[in-house]
Order: structure tokens, then sequence, then C-alpha cells
């Protein structure tokens, strides 16, 4: 399925370079192929226990960061993360029944699973619907099926939603990373690294990431500032500022 509401032709396969995190496959949705492919609405997040950080948009800020810390990769570019778990290979956000904490947000890039859009090839701006078919919502044995992707070879209004949303994530977070560059050029950013004890009284100590400097900050001339303001950027930086807040039990300052 492309984003312009065509049926996808079945010789079409995406460029991908690599999964999206949690995702086992990503198979080209289409009308032919998949017509009949029972759908059922189930939030499960067992796809995400091992996932102890995903990438987050710029505007969901304002509200992850009242549930967990929100820093930056030290890669090139730059990118927002959601750091879910304190340890590498455990979300500390999924209960062992595949449920999320209840109450705590839930980025986007883990709703829109089993879905996600892929370039139909390297240098194509053509996007295409894909979804992860080993997910339980299209497991044939778990009973009837809630929705249908295809009606009459075409997409539904619910496949139609889908796309929507995957669209907006896409946008959100060339959004993210241009503003993720902005911050970068301006040399706000400095390595840290925290010390948080877990249960039992193990400490853990959390590094490989980055943050806002808040000296840097203080230290640019009105007109970067204000330009920042303009912007919106620096209640962005707040938002991720207040976050760190989430460490929970930390034993040593961000260094």
């Amino acid at each position: 399925m492309t984003t312009g509401n065509g049926v996808q032709d079945k010789n079409d396969s995406p460029s991908v370079n690599a999964l999206p995190l949690g995702y086992q496959s990503l198979t080209v949705l289409a009308a032919e192929r998949h017509g009949d492919l029972p759908f059922r609405k189930r939030r499960d997040y067992h796809f995400a226990k091992a996932l102890h950080a995903t990438p987050i948009a710029a505007d969901e800020f304002s509200r992850g960061h009242l549930h967990f810390p929100i820093v930056f990769t030290k890669s090139d570019p730059v990118l927002p993360v959601a750091l879910l778990g304190m340890e590498p290979g455990k979300n500390d956000f999924v209960t062992a029944d595949g449920k999320w904490r209840e109450g705590a947000y839930v980025p986007s890039f883990l709703r829109r699973y089993p879905f996600a859009l892929a370039r139909e090839s390297k240098d194509s701006e053509r996007m295409l619907l894909c979804a992860d078919l080993t997910a339980p919502n299209f497991d044939p044995e778990a009973g009837p099926s809630e929705e249908k992707l295809f009606q009459d070879e075409k997409p539904t209004e619910f496949a139609q939603s889908i796309l929507d949303f995957c669209q907006k994530y896409e946008e959100a977070m060339a959004k993210t990373r241009r503003t993720a560059v902005q911050i970068d050029k301006l040399g706000l950013f400095e390595d840290a690294q925290v010390t948080v004890e877990r249960p039992g009284g193990k400490k853990v100590k959390i590094d490989g990431f980055r943050i806002v400097s808040e000296d840097k900050m203080r230290a640019l001339d009105d007109a970067a500032l204000a330009d920042l303001a303009r912007r919106g950027i620096v209640g962005l930086i707040a938002a991720h500022h207040y976050s760190i807040a989430q460490f929970s039990g930390i034993t040593s300052d961000i260094v």
C-alpha cells in the first residue's frame, strides 16, 4: 500500500536498510496478497520488552518527560531517545504479560507497531505501508478478525488511518532530526553518565548518551537564544532537562 492511496503492485519491494527496533520483518501490504489478512486490535508490547531506548519525536517531549528520561544519542546525526530501561535489553515499562505500565506515556515509535513506512527504493520518495506479519495481531488462530485492511482491492478507512498515523510519525521525526541538528550546530551537547540504584541495591552506570548543557545554553548570545525561543526549541530543551529527574534512584549527579 502506498502513501498515495493506491493498491501496491505485487512486484514492489521496499528499501529497508535495517528493521526498526523490535520488528522481526517488514512486508509491503498489498490487496492481492493481503485482502483476507486478519487483523485484531490488541496492545501487546512483548515485542518491546528488550528495548531499553527508542526514538522519540520532539512533539512528544511535553508528555514523555513526565515518565522517562529523554536524552540524545552520540551518533551522527544526533537523535533524541526515550530511555525506557536502566539496563540494556530490559524495558522497565513492559510487564510480564506484555502490557505497558499503567498510566505511562507510550512513544509513537511503539504505538505504530506492527506497521511502518519504507521507501520503495533507496532514491525514491515513494513510501510503502508495511507490516511485521509475525505480530500477534495477525495470528489466524487467535479468533475472528476485527478489522480489514483491504476491501474490493482498495484500502479500508482503517488502513488509511494507519497510513495517516505512520505518515505523521515520519514527518514528526524528520522535524525532530532537523531540530537536533540545529542544537548540535550550536555546540550545546555534552557527554553525560549517571549511576542509578536498582532493586536490591545493585548500582548500574549508564553512559553513552548526551544532554544539552545548561552552562552552554547560558553562554549563548541573546540573538541565538532568541532564535531558539522563536523556533520553540527552548521549550523542548526545558522538557528534556525536566525529564532527567526520571532517572529513578540516582546515586550520583549526572556528569
